[in-house]
């Protein structure tokens, strides 16, 4: 539950900053891949099994539902 409050709060400072700051669309994806690997960390250990093709699934997975808010 922790993670997720702080990831969250993570995803939130990042729409505020691009707000007020307008940053450049690399900037956004470079902050929401951050926060995906954050999140996904815990859940998917990096190895050379099925976890190592899960994480490029995971991260647009991660990355869409952002975006998706944020439209």
């Amino acid at each position: 539950m922790p993670l997720t409050l702080f990831l969250a709060s993570g995803a939130l400072i990042l729409g505020l900053i691009d707000d007020r700051f307008e940053l450049s669309p690399s900037q956004k994806l470079a902050g929401q891949l951050a926060l995906s690997v954050a999140f996904l960390a815990p859940i998917l250990p990096l190895s050379w099994t099925l976890n190592l093709l899960l994480w490029p699934v995971g991260m647009l997975w991660m990355v869409g539902l952002l975006n998706a808010f944020n439209l």
